[in-house]
């Protein structure tokens, strides 16, 4: 009877429904969707960040690069030196060793790259472009990315 049943499903091209993975991102709604150009808003309001580029693209675990444009309320490009980037895994509470991560200048005057940005692991990632002005509150925009692996 084995045989038979056996033979039945290797001619009828049988499969077995095996549960399907489709990755940590499948089902998550709280991220960003990834465009070279995506602009958020700070959490006070006064400065905006473009996401001008990003390698890999879209972003992914392991090391990161991000080119960013940082802008005050103005228009006027945000000093290099009061930015820095802090990811953060909201689901697991952590964030990365170091803890933030400092931007250069870019090619571009205005452009801010941050090299190296680790993101080791699957999952939800809050990326927080700090700023730190002299004479104001701090302030961040926050970038959500869900990192496949």
């Amino acid at each position: 009877m084995r045989l038979r049943f056996a033979l039945v499903c290797l001619l009828a091209a049988c499969t077995v429904d095996e549960p399907v993975d489709d990755g940590p991102c499948a089902d998550e709604t709280r991220a960003d969707e990834y465009a070279a150009g995506i602009t958020k808003d700070s959490e006070l309001g006064g400065y905006s960040a473009t996401l001008v580029d990003a390698v890999p693209s879209p972003p992914d675990t392991g090391e990161n690069q991000w080119t960013l444009e940082v802008t005050d309320s103005a228009g006027d490009p945000v000093d290099v030196e009061l930015l820095a980037m802090r990811p953060y895994m909201p689901d697991h509470g952590h964030g990365t060793s170091p803890a933030t991560w400092p931007l250069v200048e870019g090619d571009e005057p205005e452009q801010a790259v941050v090299y190296d940005m680790d993101l080791f692991m699957p999952g939800l990632w809050r990326i927080a472009v700090e700023i730190t002005p002299e004479v104001e509150d701090p302030d961040e925009v926050r970038f959500f990315f869900c990192a496949e692996g």
